[in-house]
């Protein structure tokens, strides 16, 4: 799943004709829905019970957008539905059966991603325009658009193997997480390298990108894991590794990179706030003057399904809660607060666990998370696929060090020492280097 997710773009690039890009785009999409069907549901995890439940009130939230969505364009309402519904729900389905060894598995393919993808985002900045590098999947398809370039030397903004510049800097944020949040719990040196060579090409992927939101996620995120993590030892190579991304910053990286970087950090027309804050709260008239909304898709990145503006004059926004209000009226707002409600409770049974393997996860997502939640996760398919793919590791970890406490409580009560041993040496799987 994460492999069709990384390498959709790059076969639509590069490889597939044009009438195929369709098969490689949904691929991802047909591979989640099938894990679902094939996998079941396990009565006994209560909590994703729970979790589920709600995206099914997600689900009825948003069919009267979509709906109406669907008398405009088939594909638009369907593509931001799914976004919406299947892949939290991918994400709870994905958190009951992963296990420990699939998240060393992930983790070590991830890391080799990371090399690839840096590798290629370097490349891709360092080629002209015209490169057979630097192309996206919508110029295949006949619509050439602008290659899009930042920095005085105007460098290209690297895509890697995706479609465009957002599925990549969104690879290269979850990448960092992802890294960090294993690096801080590993136990084996050969487990900590990969991690912080994963670490180090994420950061090179978001230099490359020309993106200033993944600096921003990384850094907060790591500043909350080292705040939250209970041991000296967390904290310690968590300042590490934010003095080794300084060093190689300066030392290591490409002079033209950095400066062209720096010049779009801070030559950018609008500041970060006001990229959180978006149009504040411009959507409320909308959802009053359309309280059932326009239908689903009609503020898609994808100009071909915008059919309602075309005989409206309703006109395209990139602020995520406008677009909802715009969509679909109070019910879609209230579906994103339960989506929104979703990640908080993730969040606040991670913290419950006391377990490292899982707050440290929650403090790295935690800003990411409220700023994607708080506006919309529902408009770009590789965002959706990414985070939510994040997420469902991270509930795994949860899910699994709650049963481990659930497991262990009533026994330690009336344990001796000796039996406590015993009853450890017969439970590997809750050993932390298995983590």
């Amino acid at each position: 799943m994460l492999l069709a997710t990384v390498l959709e773009g790059g076969l639509r690039k590069w490889l597939l004709p044009a009438p195929l890009h369709s098969l490689a785009y949904i691929s991802k999409d047909v591979l989640a829905l099938a894990f679902i069907v094939h996998a079941g549901f396990r009565q006994d995890f209560k909590n994703a019970a729970v979790l589920r439940d709600r995206v099914i009130l997600i689900t009825a939230l948003l069919l009267p957008a979509l709906t109406l969505g669907l008398t405009w364009s088939v594909s638009g309402a369907v593509i931001v539905f799914k976004n919406a519904v299947l892949w939290p729900l991918f994400a709870i389905y994905m958190a009951i059966w992963f296990d420990w060894d699939s998240l060393r598995k992930i983790t070590k393919l991830l890391a080799i991603l990371c090399v690839g993808m840096a590798i290629l985002g370097v490349i891709q900045f360092q080629t002209p325009i015209s490169s057979f590098w630097n192309r996206y999947a919508w110029h295949v398809m006949g619509r050439m658009e602008r290659i899009a370039t930042f920095g005085a030397s105007s460098n290209v903004r690297a895509t890697g193997t995706f479609s465009y510049i957002t599925g990549y800097s969104t690879f290269a944020s979850v990448a960092f997480l992802w890294m960090t949040w294993r690096l801080l719990n590993a136990s084996k040196t050969l487990d900590r390298c990969l991690c912080l060579i994963g670490c180090v090409c994420s950061v090179v992927c978001i230099l490359t990108s020309g993106s200033r939101a993944p600096l921003y996620q990384c850094l907060l995120g790591l500043i909350a894991a080292i705040i939250v993590s209970s041991h000296i030892r967390y904290k310690l190579q968590g300042f590490t590794l934010i003095g080794m991304a300084i060093t190689a910053y300066f030392v290591a990286g490409d002079g033209q990179l950095v400066e062209s970087f720096f010049s779009r950090l801070t030559a950018a027309d609008d500041s970060p706030a006001e990229r959180i804050s978006g149009k504040g709260m411009e959507f409320l008239p909308l959802m009053i003057e359309r309280p059932f909304g326009i239908g689903l898709g009609q503020q898609s990145n994808v100009s071909e399904f915008r059919i309602a503006e075309q005989v409206t004059d309703m006109k395209f926004t990139e602020d995520g809660r406008s677009r909802l209000a715009i969509e679909g009226g109070a019910l879609a707002v209230l579906a994103q607060l339960v989506t929104l409600s979703l990640f908080l409770s993730i969040t606040l049974m991670s913290w419950r666990t006391r377990q490292n393997q899982s707050r440290i996860a929650a403090a790295l997502m935690m800003p990411t998370g409220l700023y994607l939640f708080t506006n919309s996760l529902w408009y770009d398919h590789n965002v959706s696929a990414l985070w939510w793919f994040f997420i469902g590791a991270w509930l795994a970890v949860t899910f699994r060090v709650t049963r481990q406490r659930d497991t262990f409580a009533p026994v330690m009560a009336h344990i001796t020492p000796s039996t406590y041993a015993a009853y450890r040496r017969k439970s590997p799987v809750w050993e932390p280097e298995l983590l």
